[in-house]
């Protein structure tokens, strides 16, 4: 079945059309990706900016439209973190439903359920006890899958803009800044017991993949190398080093480093570097396949 699954996430939109079969993607038709910012601004206003909004609905409205032309049997379009925090959500959601595009706002559990399912379209766990991680931008879900199912799933408000929102990024970055952010991510997401012995950790979303992007050096984003990439957590801190360093301008010049991450890349890399502290793993597998897929899946079902 050819479907199209939207992920309009609170710093992303994603769109991908593809063939599904008995859940899983056979073929990838077609895919795009443009960073919007909805939440800019969320975690201090609870409300969405209206040039965030207007920006946001222009492209979930044109990556639909793109779908609809690539004669879909179904699409499905889900908001996540921002539309659902939002105080003013409907404004947003209002315009899409006008334009034509339903949109179905979903909470962190269904989120993980999703993304998992999106993941492991991607990667062969091969039955191992592995957590999943995915950074959004305002919400990051840990899923536990214990080999056969998903163990357990849960959502923290806290994601990469809403960082960015109350840390500057923007400048060089200081180890007061970095002292500040694990301060606050401590404080938010505490202390987790996974419940089971983790074999292996998979990311997915724009900070794991933009990091497997910068390590690749690529100039042009290739998924097909991207997914199943590994990377180590020394590696991850290379890169965040070296990013810090560098002026917000001169970041846009690193090969890999998606326009719209300059400065997102931090406070993720941080949030992936504690994940990996907390299971005691020094390596990660970088996953593409994510929410979106997950979304085009549960479209074919």
């Amino acid at each position: 079945m050819k479907v199209a699954g939207i992920d309009i996430g609170t710093n992303t939109v994603r769109v991908i059309v593809a063939d599904v079969q008995n859940g899983k993607i056979r073929d990838i038709l077609y895919q795009n990706r443009a960073v919007t910012r909805l939440g800019e601004d969320l975690v201090s206003t609870n409300r969405l900016k209206e040039d965030a909004i207007n920006r946001t609905a222009k492209v979930a409205i044109q990556f639909y439209n793109e779908a609809l032309s690539c004669n879909v049997e179904r699409v499905k379009c889900c908001a996540t973190s921002a539309s659902r925090e939002a105080e003013n959500g409907e404004v947003f959601l209002d315009i899409l439903k006008k334009a034509g595009l339903p949109v179905e706002v979903i909470d962190g559990k269904l989120e993980g359920e999703l993304t998992c399912m999106g993941v492991m379209a991607g990667i062969d766990l091969f039955e191992q006890p592995s957590l999943i991680i995915d950074i959004g931008g305002g919400s990051t879900e840990l899923i536990v899958w214990d080999g056969k199912n998903i163990h357990s799933t849960i959502s923290y408000k806290i994601g990469v803009v809403k960082l960015a929102d109350l840390f500057n990024y923007k400048d060089i970055c200081s180890s007061d800044i970095f002292d500040k952010t694990k301060e606050y991510i401590t404080s938010v997401i505490g202390d987790y017991d996974f419940g089971i012995n983790i074999q292996n950790v998979i990311a997915t979303a724009g900070t794991p993949t933009t990091l497997a992007a910068i390590d690749l050096k690529m100039v042009d984003y290739d998924y097909r190398k991207v997914n199943g990439y590994r990377i180590k957590k020394g590696r991850i801190e290379e890169i965040l080093t070296y990013l810090s360093s560098l002026e917000f301008e001169k970041r846009k010049e690193v090969a890999g480093l998606e326009a719209g991450r300059e400065d997102l890349i931090i406070p993720g890399s941080l949030l992936l570097i504690f994940f990996l502290d907390k299971t005691g793993k020094e390596e990660l597998i970088v996953s593409d396949y994510g929410l979106r897929e997950g979304i085009a899946i549960a479209a074919s079902l």
